[in-house]
C-alpha cells in the first residue's frame, strides 16, 4: 500500500531522476516470511548493501522490514554501505529491543537523532482498542481510530498512535546539504 503511494506521489509531482524500489531486505539469504502476504506480484529479496551498491547517494531510505532490522544491521557491509551513501534514514523497529539497539548504532556512527517514538510496550491491548473509521472515498478502508488515550504518544503533530518503534536520522557526514539547525544532536 505504502509503495502504491509512493508511486502516485512522484508521478503527482512529475518527481524526475528517482529510483523506488520495492524490496524484501534481508541480511542474506531469504527470511522465512519471504513473500507472504503478496498474492501476485512477490519484490525481489536482497541484503541491503546490494541494494545500495548501484547509487552513488541515496537522499532518503525508509525501512519497515518487519523485525528482521537486527538481523539486516548486523551484516556490517550493510551498515557501511548506509553510512557512506544514505542521507537521511527512517526505522520502524518491531521491539524494544531492536529500537534501543538502532538508536545506539546510529548514534555512534555519528547520525543525528530526529525523530525517536519508542516501540508501544501495551501493543497487544492498543491494538484491540483500534476500532475503524469511515472511508473518506471510493476504495479507502478509512481511518484507524484509537479509543484509548492512554495508547497514543504526543508528537510534534499531536496525539499520534505509534504501534512500531520509529526513528529518523540524519547523517552528519552529509550534514553540509541540510538545514539541520532545529535538530539537537544526539537527542
Amino acid at each position: 500500500h505504502r509503495f502504491r503511494q509512493m508511486e502516485q506521489h512522484m508521478l503527482s509531482n512529475n518527481m524526475e531522476n528517482t529510483t523506488l524500489l520495492h524490496a524484501i531486505i534481508s541480511s542474506s539469504s531469504p527470511p522465512a516470511h519471504a513473500g507472504v502476504g503478496y498474492a501476485t506480484h512477490r519484490p525481489p529479496v536482497m541484503t541491503l548493501h546490494a541494494l545500495l551498491a548501484p547509487h552513488d547517494h541515496v537522499d532518503y531510505l525508509d525501512l519497515d522490514i518487519q523485525g528482521q532490522e537486527k538481523d539486516v544491521f548486523s551484516d556490517p557491509a550493510s551498515v557501511e554501505a548506509v553510512n557512506e551513501k544514505v542521507y537521511a534514514l527512517h526505522i520502524g523497529a518491531h521491539s524494544p529491543e531492536i529500537h534501543e539497539e538502532l538508536r545506539s548504532l546510529f548514534l555512534s556512527d555519528g547520525w543525528i537523532l530526529e525523530m525517536d517514538y519508542p516501540h508501544t510496550p501495551r501493543m497487544e491491548y492498543c491494538d484491540s482498542q483500534v476500532q475503524p473509521g469511515e472511508a473518506r472515498f471510493e476504495g479507502d478502508a478509512g481511518a484507524f481510530l484509537q479509543r484509548d488515550r492512554s495508547c497514543l504518544v504526543q508528537t510534534e503533530q499531536g496525539p499520534t498512535y505509534v504501534r512500531d518503534g520509529i526513528l529518523s536520522f540524519f547523517n552528519d557526514r552529509f550534514g553540509h546539504l541540510y538545514d539541520l539547525s532545529d535538530v539537537e544532536a544526539g537527542s
